[in-house]
Parts: structure tokens; C-alpha cells; sequence
């Protein structure tokens, strides 16, 4: 069951789709991003969170921190974040930190939220 998207700012959307927090990241995501979003991200507080990267076309090391501290948070809690949808470049660079491995990463959001 979607619940209706709501746009937080700019730089993202937020839904409800069943029990998951569907938060759809868009543009860059660097440090003038992560100062304007991260007051929002802190205010996650749901168990199953999943970060779509669509619309996303170059992180840095500042939008990397933001989900990993997100993700800390969350798991600390008991709950779980996934990251879907990232671009060639997204990936290479999640791989290039080897944070791939610390994350449930799918090709698209439908089949995250199928898993």
C-alpha cells in the first residue's frame, strides 16, 4: 500500500510504502546538500528505511557520512536501511569505499521493497 509522497525540501522525497520509509534522493548529494538535509535525515525514526539514488549523479565523501551515520542511527534501533537505484558512478564510488559491503544495495526500488 503507497501512501502519498511528501517533498521534505529540494534535495529530497519521502513515502510511505507499507512499513518502509522510501526517502528518493535527488541531484548531487555534497556538502552544501548534506548541510540543508541533515537536520531532516535525524528525524528518521522508522524501523525499515530504504534510500533511493534515481535521480542522484555524483555523491562525496560529506553525502557518504550522512547515510552512514543515518544507517548507524537506524540499526542502533533495531531497524534496518537499504540503498537502491544507484548510478554507474553512485555504485563506483560506494565500491571504491568498499561501503557495498556494509549496505543491502538492489538494482531498483520496486525489488527492494519486494525483498
Amino acid at each position: 500500500m503507497r501512501a502519498r509522497g511528501s517533498i521534505v525540501n529540494n534535495y529530497f522525497e519521502q513515502e510511505h510504502v507499507g512499513d518502509t520509509l522510501v526517502i528518493r534522493l535527488k541531484g548531487r548529494l555534497d556538502a552544501k546538500v548534506v548541510e540543508a538535509v541533515k537536520v531532516d535525515f535525524r528525524k528518521v525514526s522508522e524501523a525499515n528505511v530504504l534510500v533511493s539514488f534515481a535521480d542522484v549523479s555524483f555523491i562525496d565523501s560529506s553525502g557518504l557520512g550522512l547515510i552512514v551515520s543515518t544507517c548507524r542511527r537506524i540499526r542502533e534501533n533495531g531497524g534496518e536501511l537499504s540503498l537502491c537505484s544507484l548510478s554507474p558512478q553512485v555504485q563506483a564510488i560506494f565500491e571504491l569505499t568498499r561501503l557495498h559491503r556494509v549496505f543491502d544495495i538492489y538494482e531498483s526500488e520496486e525489488l527492494a521493497l519486494a525483498s
